[in-house]
């Protein structure tokens, strides 16, 4: 009975983080990938570590005041404050 709640506990978490992105890729993700970057070289750029960039595309973690400076600065404002915002919207709340 527990491993059948557990499952479904993670079906819904799984479904819930699909939801949180409306605009399919992240915007970092997107970035880099445009410019054939890896994660470190990103990171080197940025001013932060490779497992950071990571926790940020796959929305574990949502980048500080800081890092969200240094972002659109090393990205020549191509990554916005708005563009990193957005990817943590639910869908009804990105149409108000």
């Amino acid at each position: 009975m527990l491993t059948t709640i557990w499952h479904i506990a993670l079906i819904c978490k799984k479904h819930e983080s699909l939801n949180r992105e409306p605009c399919g890729m992240h915007p970092l993700t997107k970035w880099r990938s445009e410019r054939n970057l890896t994660r470190a070289e990103a990171a080197k750029i940025i001013g932060c570590k490779a497992g950071t960039i990571a926790d940020w595309e796959y929305r574990r973690r949502f980048p500080s005041p800081g890092s969200i400076t240094r972002i659109v600065k090393a990205t020549d404002g191509d990554v916005t404050a708005n563009d990193l915002h957005t990817g943590y919207r639910l869908p009804d709340e990105a149409a108000e």
